[in-house]
């Protein structure tokens, strides 16, 4: 199996949040879907920080406009968001999330993804990093 380690940051309502808030986030998201030249995704977030920075970081995020659905317990919550600039946008059916994605509190993204094929991996990265300014690996 190819496996890419990949950092970014982009203009996204996790990431400005997580540098906003003080926060950090560790991400799983098993599905993405395309409606309306958006693409929605679900996703299961652990969230990580002091607790008043916590409860700011979701507060704030429940009145964003792309929040389809949004339910917590405790420091974990449940999203679906819609959105023109997500890089899950650019997943295939043949890449796999090895590892939660990390936000950072600097509003860094970690993925680590993985594919049988090496062109799969690819063509990821060439379209992320075309999308993406601030793009490392």
């Amino acid at each position: 199996m190819w496996v890419a380690k990949i950092k970014f940051k982009h203009n996204c309502i996790l990431g400005n949040r997580c540098e906003k808030h003080n926060v950090s986030l560790l991400i799983f998201s098993p599905t993405a879907f395309f409606e309306k030249n958006k693409t929605l995704t679900s996703s299961f977030h652990c969230m990580f920080g002091e607790k008043k920075n916590i409860d700011a970081f979701y507060n704030d995020l429940k009145k964003d406009k792309d929040v389809v659905k949004i339910e917590r317990k405790k420091n974990m919550f449940f999203l679906i968001e819609k959105s023109d600039n997500k890089a899950v946008g650019f997943f295939t059916s043949k890449i796999i999330q090895i590892k939660p994605v990390v936000i950072n509190t600097h509003g860094d993204e970690f993925w680590e993804i993985g594919s049988w094929e090496k062109n799969e991996l690819s063509e990821f990265i060439r379209k992320t990093r075309k999308k993406y300014l601030k793009w490392n690996y």
